[in-house]
């Protein structure tokens, strides 16, 4: 018992000093680190700088053009296509693929600007316009889809709410390949040899331009110089002619209207603080008095880069609203056309048959419509195809 009575009194002075160590240490530690201090402000210490904001670097993604698919029966030719160009319907995807991989491995954020398209190449940049309201915007498109009938574009949810379709969901809308800004995109996601063949070569590049002086030389010493011939006596020149400011079908009151302005020739209108860039059409203004053109500025290209965020919309006046049909089938033979034509009228819509020439070969396109809205384009759509025509699809004109 003695014993271990002094053990204690030997071992506990060493305790003591261990424990006061450790109390120490943990005062020490308990001030607030820079690390604390960015998850939480109030532990900022004096003179400490918080980290800056978060940024995702740009993916530019795979390249990726694919095999054919097939998808609930319908089959997808996946295809670099120029020339592509083609209105129809557009939707918006967001929360429900948020964070996951598109198509082409790059992760999709419905906060940035993107789109995803079945047929394009991964990825492409595409001009969209929604033609009920004139809002156009260059997308950059890196994922498959959508895969629901009647649709032609699934916008991103930021990319919808630039063209003004979140509340109704869906937008008439026109897709326009660019060439160039997509074959830089491929380019940035690696793809060569014949992938890249397929974009066809790059513009050629701008010669330099070159500063020239002119200087005027001394006449050389034994060398006739030629003199300026006297004037001239002036006669008054007759005037000119007045000539005719009216035709007739202008008296008539049938005068045709002017030439529309080329596509994207835009005013750029500044807006202050945060948001998108809009460009709005020019107001009509007297015509200027004659002058020597300029030589046409050489544009500046796009960043393919800073396409996810460049909210820069361009807005155009809409003429005249567009209108939607289904088109069931296009055909070689007027027989067959016709055909189909007698059986949709039971479906209680107009149909017509129509002449069109596709690569200089003449079709014979069956259409019903026009439809008044993308709701009752739907529902005729799952008609048409309940019928035993699968290709059916919304058109719109």
């Amino acid at each position: 018992m003695n014993g271990w009575a002094i053990s204690v009194r030997r071992v506990f002075p060493w305790l003591a000093m261990a424990m006061s160590a450790i109390l120490l240490a943990a005062c020490v530690t308990d001030k607030p680190t820079a690390e604390t201090a960015a998850g939480d402000p109030a532990n900022l210490i004096p003179g400490a700088l918080p980290p800056p904001p978060y940024s995702k670097p740009f993916d530019p993604g795979t390249f990726k053009v694919g095999n054919a698919y097939q998808v609930e029966g319908l089959w997808y030719y996946p295809k670099v296509d120029l020339a592509y160009e083609e209105s129809g319907i557009a939707s918006w995807y967001g929360p429900n693929f948020h964070g996951k991989k598109t198509a082409n491995g790059e992760i999709f954020d419905m906060n940035l600007i993107g789109a995803a398209h079945k047929t394009l190449p991964l990825p492409s940049v595409v001009r969209v316009t929604n033609l009920e309201n004139g809002r156009s915007l260059i997308v950059r498109i890196n994922d498959r889809g959508p895969f629901v009938r009647g649709r032609i574009i699934d916008m991103s949810k930021r990319a919808a709410e630039l063209l003004g379709m979140t509340s109704k969901g869906t937008a008439m809308v026109h897709v326009r390949l660019l060439p160039e800004e997509s074959r830089r995109a491929a380019l940035d996601a690696g793809a060569s040899g014949k992938d890249l063949m397929a974009f066809g070569a790059p513009p050629p590049k701008a010669s330099p331009s070159v500063p020239v002086s002119v200087e005027v030389l001394a006449p050389v010493e034994g060398i006739a110089v030629a003199m300026p011939a006297p004037e001239t006596a002036k006669f008054p020149q007759p005037a000119p002619q007045p000539q005719a400011i009216a035709t007739q079908a202008a008296a008539a009151g049938n005068q045709p209207p002017s030439a529309p302005p080329p596509y994207g020739a835009m005013t750029a209108v500044a807006v202050k603080g945060p948001g998108p860039v809009i460009h709005s059409a020019p107001a009509p203004a007297p015509a200027p008095a004659p002058v020597a053109a300029p030589a046409p500025a050489r544009a500046e290209p796009i960043d393919v880069a800073a396409l996810p965020t460049r909210e820069e919309v361009e807005v155009q006046p809409v003429k005249n609203r567009p209108t939607i049909f289904i088109q069931a089938g296009a055909f070689r033979e007027y027989v067959n056309a016709n055909r189909l034509r007698a059986r949709l009228t039971s479906l209680g819509h107009p149909v017509n048959v129509s002449q069109v020439y596709v690569t200089n070969q003449p079709f014979f396109r069956v259409r019903l419509g026009p439809l008044l809205t993308v709701e009752d384009a739907d529902i005729a759509l799952e008609r048409v195809v309940a019928l035993g025509y699968p290709e059916a699809l919304i058109v719109v004109d």
